[in-house]
């Protein structure tokens, strides 16, 4: 468009200005200059303009202004804005990349493995403490199954345990009795041996002092033995010396025969006190054994009558089947019990065409069934496993169905959630074993660019595949 230098309004204004501007334009460029020669008898004068006529044809028109060429505003917004739009792709492109990813479905399994717990007999629940969810310790009491029959009169297996108490009551008594006398026995024993000992020091005494006489009284019958033969002596006195004599040698034995008598009887008394411990101890072993033969028919008859349950391990309690006073075989499934240890983890199901480029350690976005995606959000995870060979039979549950009618191979990855659990209406809800999750699996991460000009890669090897095999 023209731009004339100034509006409407100046131009008016002005309008009488540049008219008389024009009209003395016009007097200076007809004014011719007279040029008179030096002598007055030449020819008459000539006249030339003032200006040059290219001088009159640039003035003629300056009073409408410069025309100048103005670009309009939007034109010039709207290139600077496509050439930052191409930058930024451009930028993008090569700063930005993509993740390739994969889709696989699932089921939630422990990694340490599920205890299921069975009845080791065929019965009725007498007692169950379970609940659905709940956390149990090692050992705690689950279910109670009573075995007992009941005969004319009353539980048979019952009346036994009661007879069978009876008797370790007693046999406990026995062990205590013998325990607390043992003491007692002990220094009536080291009593008898001083008691025997003093006797046999008296005894020694005595023979010692027997000795001395019957010593005496057989020199005198040797004496009146010689007297008689000679007719120095009657013979009534010999055998009267002689009977004396007799005497005193019976009574010097009888005391040598209690001495060994004392003696043997101190020894067995010595060799009782020094096995004595000995022999407590073994008494005691015996009537503990008695105790343990007792103890032991009391538990095979509580096992006649009735089987304890008991956790193996800690965990918490899922899959509970038996209620109190349900009958249940011998085998039957009471519950399922997930230890403590373990966590949940997820068994991905792939094809032969996914499996390629998984690797351990690639991200994973999980999707519970039981939990929407579009209500709770994704959750993150991470592989830890991946099976290099395909799986067989039944080794793959029902969520392989998604993968079963492809070409080729299933194949199992393991995933580990970052959470055993899900946030849900400001609760945190724990997962179950045995829910179907779905999962977007990270592979290769490459930049844009590439992506863009993959195909033209492809082709260019497919060149190159052609052109080495020609």
């Amino acid at each position: 468009m023209i731009d004339h230098g100034c509006d409407a309004a100046k131009l008016a204004g002005f309008a009488g200005g540049f008219r008389t501007a024009a009209r003395l334009r016009d007097d200076l460029g007809s004014r011719r200059l007279l040029i008179f020669p030096r002598s007055s008898g030449q020819k008459a004068p000539m006249t030339s303009p003032l200006f040059r006529r290219e001088v009159a044809e640039a003035r003629r028109d300056a009073w409408l202004g410069e025309a100048q060429i103005v670009q309009p505003l939007p034109v010039r917004l709207t290139a600077c804005v496509c050439a930052a739009l191409v930058l930024a792709v451009l930028l993008f492109a090569v700063l930005g990349s993509y993740t390739r990813r994969i889709h696989a479905q699932g089921l939630l399994t422990p990694n340490v493995g599920l205890i299921t717990l069975t009845s080791p007999a065929a019965g009725r629940v007498g007692s169950a403490g379970v609940r659905e969810g709940a956390r149990v310790e090692r050992g705690q009491l689950l279910y109670t199954v009573d075995l007992d029959a009941i005969s004319a009169s009353g539980p048979t297996q019952t009346r036994i345990i009661e007879e069978l108490g009876r008797q370790r009551d007693s046999v406990a008594r026995q062990r205590s009795l013998r325990a607390a006398t043992a003491e007692t026995e002990k220094r009536s024993l080291a009593e008898q041996i001083d008691n025997l000992e003093s006797q046999s020091r008296q005894l020694s005494e005595q023979i010692d002092l027997q000795e001395k006489l019957v010593q005496p009284l057989r020199e005198r019958v040797d004496v009146l033995a010689k007297a008689v033969t000679n007719g120095l002596a009657r013979a009534a006195d010999l055998q009267s010396q002689n009977y004396l004599y007799m005497q005193a040698s019976t009574q010097l034995a009888q005391f040598r025969q209690t001495s060994l008598q004392l003696a043997g009887r101190i020894g067995d008394l010595k060799s009782q006190l020094v096995t004595f411990d000995d022999r407590l101890a073994r008494d005691l072993a015996d009537l503990d054994r008695s105790t343990a033969q007792l103890e032991q028919q009391r538990a095979e008859s509580e096992a006649r009558r009735a089987i304890e349950v008991r956790a193996p391990e800690s965990g918490i309690l899922t899959s509970i089947r038996v209620q109190a006073g349900q009958g249940v075989a011998a085998g039957a499934t009471l519950l399922t019990l997930l230890p403590s240890e373990g966590r949940l983890q997820a068994n991905l199901y792939v094809d032969s065409a996914s499996i390629g480029f998984i690797e351990a350690g690639a991200a994973v976005m999980l999707r519970y069934a039981a939990f929407p995606f579009q209500r709770f959000g994704l959750y993150r995870g991470v592989v830890t496993e991946v099976t290099r060979a395909p799986l067989e039979g039944d080794d793959v549950p029902e969520a392989k169905d998604g993968a079963r009618g492809r070409p080729g191979g299933i194949y199992r990855v393991i995933v580990r959630p970052d959470a055993d659990g899900v946030m849900a209406y400001g609760e945190r809800r724990r997962l179950e074993a045995g829910m179907r999750v779905e999962a977007d699996i990270a592979l290769e991460k490459r930049p844009l660019y590439r992506w863009l000009l993959d195909p033209l890669y492809r082709v260019k090897r497919s060149v190159d595949l052609v052109t080495e095999g020609g």
